[in-house]
């Protein structure tokens, strides 16, 4: 049996070779990596987050601490793990369940068939470059419907401003799973503008009018309505939390690598909040729109398809020359790219609007 001096060595060179193992890939894990290995980056990314919920999970000594200290925790273990990988909360669908032709691996994923998704960024960034390029003191809006973990979109937007270091650019990042952060800032008034700072999300003294709130919108939800005060305030926050690091992490690494651009960075949740939201604060829209792998079934479930050409519709009505790109799967054999157009060009004045599309075959 092993003496507790030898147990506590042994603790601790497990622990330095796993701190070591994380400092090597933090060196790896930065903005050249992401455009030069993003198969290394995103592996990265996905073993320090695995560690993170590992940590994040482990059972509490002290099981009855209050909301305050648990939020406070939360809040030091993101620090903790973005030391160590930046980009840790930046991810991209990897497996599709029931894909049995491609053994569970989604087609599109890039450690499955890598070049699609590079071939697709080329392609996109491309279109961004060139819309910088051609209004230099403008601002342009990039626009990503579906953006998942993001991580597909930040090297896009890297890559274009590699060319355009001194670019003036709004992002505005749709995904449904933004849900639970929108509601909330849209309910306590909040910009849904990103900032790249160290501040975090707070529901402030509003938290239990908040969590009421949430109940009566979801009060067809038993899981929700059976949850305790604490429970539901607790998963509230950290939902909150969560998804404004991710953000800020995209945001950060944005600014940090181009200092002399000008970048603003927006999220949304919905294509109709998306378009008020527009509308609301006079924001142009979209001179580049993008969109990749949304005909999983999660996505046809919520009618992404459908919701990408309303998307497609609106903004080429109100910005005839905007550029769009579609990645999607063929068939689930091949891949290619599909682009928008409004055949028509009297339609501003036509109250439906039928979308084409054309297909580059990858």
């Amino acid at each position: 049996m092993l003496s507790q001096k030898t147990t506590l060595l042994l603790h601790a060179i497990f622990l330095l070779c796993l701190n070591t193992n994380l400092i090597g890939m933090e060196s790896t894990n930065n903005v050249d990596t992401l455009i030069t290995n993003p198969i290394r980056s995103i592996n990265t990314n996905n073993t320090i987050f695995t560690v993170f919920i590992k940590e994040l999970n482990k059972p509490q000594k002290t099981t009855q601490l209050d909301l305050t200290t648990q939020t406070n925790n939360y809040k030091s273990l993101i620090q903790k793990y973005e030391r160590i990988c930046p980009l840790f909360l930046l991810t991209e669908c990897i497996s599709e369940e029931g894909n049995t032709e491609h053994n569970n691996n989604c087609l599109l994923s890039r450690t499955y068939q890598p070049r699609y998704r590079e071939l697709f960024e080329n392609h996109a960034s491309r279109l961004l470059i060139e819309k910088l390029h051609t209004s230099p003191t403008n601002t342009a809006t990039y626009t990503s419907f579906g953006c998942g973990g993001t991580f597909q979109d930040l090297i896009i937007i890297t890559k274009a401003l590699i060319e355009q270091p001194k670019a003036r650019l709004n992002i505005h990042l749709i995904d449904g799973n933004n849900t639970p952060y929108i509601s909330a800032v849209d309910f306590l008034n909040y910009s849904r503008e990103i900032t790249s700072d160290q501040t975090f999300f707070d529901f402030g003294s509003q938290l239990a009018e908040y969590e009421q709130h949430a109940r009566d919108k979801e009060k067809d939800d038993p899981e929700i309505m059976t949850m305790t005060h604490t429970a539901l305030q607790q998963q509230l926050t950290f939902l909150c939390l969560k998804k404004e690091a991710q953000y800020k992490q995209f945001i950060r690494s944005l600014k940090q690598k181009f200092s002399l651009a000008q970048i603003s960075l927006y999220i949304h949740d919905q294509v109709n909040n998306y378009c008020n939201y527009l509308e609301k604060n006079n924001y142009t829209h979209a001179d580049v729109l993008t969109a990749a792998d949304i005909e999983d079934y999660v996505s046809i479930t919520k009618k992404g398809i459908q919701n990408y050409m309303q998307l497609c519709s609106t903004t080429l009505t109100n910005n005839p020359e905007s550029c769009n790109a579609w990645l999607a799967k063929i068939n689930n054999t091949s891949a290619g790219i599909l682009t928008a157009s409004l055949p028509n060009p009297e339609r501003k004045k036509q109250k439906a609007v039928t979308i084409s599309f054309d297909i580059e075959t990858l």
